[in-house]
């Protein structure tokens, strides 16, 4: 999807604009004035979105790149992240175009794994939560401690060490894996 702001009339342009904030007073066919859509920004995520926004017109950074929440017409909250960078730099006006993507789904299944591996905390037993592309997200102290793992950042090489480990046992694992639904634990 894109996106575009050009500061000939200040305005954010975009499929975005019309399904996100129709109901809105400002909104002209795909396009809202900057002003709004910032005050559609959640209040957490304003601070951020403007210093980034202000790092990328001042030249700090070459690419405006930013994950953040809009509260949309209806008031439910949506996550995006934008990516973009200038077009188009004349003596008049500045225009800058970019990508935007839903992320909602994918920043609540990462939450949502980071408290289901919380729960696991204090079990005996080795836990390892994997995304549905099989990247590990979090694991438990028991595994962690059991592969030699400090901290709790969770990568790859945990799945290097488990293949090594129990390497006949790992075949049958990954079929495990990728015959379970959504939901289900083995």
């Amino acid at each position: 999807h894109i996106w575009e702001w050009s500061s000939a009339d200040n305005k954010v342009r975009g499929e975005r604009i019309k399904n996100e904030f129709r109901a809105h007073a400002s909104v002209q066919e795909d396009a809202m004035l900057f002003s709004d859509y910032i005050e559609r920004i959640y209040k957490n995520d304003i601070d951020l979105f403007i210093k980034n926004w202000n790092e990328f017109l001042n030249g700090s950074i070459t690419t405006f790149d930013v994950s953040y929440r809009i509260v949309n017409s209806e008031d439910k909250i949506i996550w995006y992240r934008d990516v973009g960078r200038i077009s188009a730099d004349g003596k008049d006006h500045i225009v800058i175009k970019g990508t935007y993507m839903n992320v909602t789904e994918t920043v609540g299944e990462q939450e949502r794994l980071k408290l289901f591996g919380n729960a696991f905390e204090s079990t005996r037993d080795w836990v390892i939560i994997f995304d549905r592309s099989f990247n590990p997200i979090v694991a438990n102290p028991t595994m962690t401690k059991a592969m030699g793992i400090t901290g709790s950042k969770v990568n790859k090489s945990i799945i290097d060490q488990l293949k090594n480990r129990f390497d006949k046992e790992f075949s049958l694992l990954v079929r495990q894996m990728k015959n379970l639904k959504l939901g289900e634990h083995w």
